[in-house]
């Protein structure tokens, strides 16, 4: 069982790349497309469930009341100290599921990025989360993908003997769901939201530490990263993460 100070500790590791560097090309890229969704839809009113170390405030300004739910202490120590006396920035400490009922439903735009496969019942991650939104809101939701490129090749090598094996990293951080397109969006419509737009994005043919010896060898460089984030268009079903953005029905 993997505590909350434990994933906090492990998931600091990853991101400072103390175990590798490769996942902050991946929260990166995940940002982009959470901002992308932004862009299309208001957000004036957004709730950020789960932060990470770097909660959206930073890169939205013109948001004008930010509510974040973050359950790992440390990471809302850190969002604390980065609103400083911001009045438009609240942070909660908890999870969604218990601190849903005082939050109300003032928001344009939820986003819950690399959050639902972590959780031990997503289900009711997400009916939280629906119970959150008025008619206008939209949901933002990213799950790494099952049928990512270097998942089947792996698959392919012999190296795992099914799709929805575990990898060495989720079983490091403890994440209990895999998710692939099917059902990614099964779970979204049986918690009784509208799929409005969905996607994949970032094709990666390997592991985090194998695309990191091929980028520290020279074999890979930023121009080729950039590419495989934009190659994933051609690619559909087999980007590393998927997206769905979603209005309750």
């Amino acid at each position: 069982m993997t505590t909350l100070s434990d994933y906090g500790e492990r998931y600091a590791a990853q991101y400072a790349g103390g175990t590798g560097w490769f996942e902050t090309v991946m929260v990166d890229a995940r940002r982009r497309q959470v901002l992308g969704t932004a862009a299309r839809y208001p957000h004036r009113r957004l709730l950020e469930v789960g932060s990470g170390l770097e909660p959206l405030f930073l890169h939205l300004p013109s948001v004008e009341a930010y509510t974040l739910v973050e359950p790992v202490p440390e990471f809302c120590a850190r969002a604390r100290a980065l609103a400083g006396d911001s009045a438009r920035v609240r942070v909660h400490q908890g999870t969604l599921e218990a601190l849903a009922p005082e939050l109300g439903q003032d928001f344009d735009l939820i986003v819950v990025s690399s959050l639902l496969h972590e959780v031990p019942e997503p289900t009711r991650l997400l009916q939280a989360v629906h119970g959150l939104c008025a008619r206008e809101t939209v949901v933002h939701v990213n799950v790494p993908n099952v049928r990512s490129l270097h998942r089947v090749l792996a698959l392919e090598m012999g190296l795992l003997g099914q799709l929805s094996e575990p990898s060495e990293m989720e079983r490091r951080f403890g994440r209990h769901t895999r998710f692939d397109r099917e059902g990614f969006v099964n779970s979204l419509e049986a918690a009784g939201f509208e799929v409005l737009r969905f996607a994949t994005y970032f094709l990666k043919p390997f592991s985090h530490a194998q695309m990191e010896a091929l980028f520290d060898s020279g074999i890979l460089d930023r121009s080729a990263l950039a590419a495989l984030e934009r190659v994933a268009e051609r690619f559909p079903e087999h980007g590393a993460e998927m997206l769905a953005e979603v209005r309750r029905r």
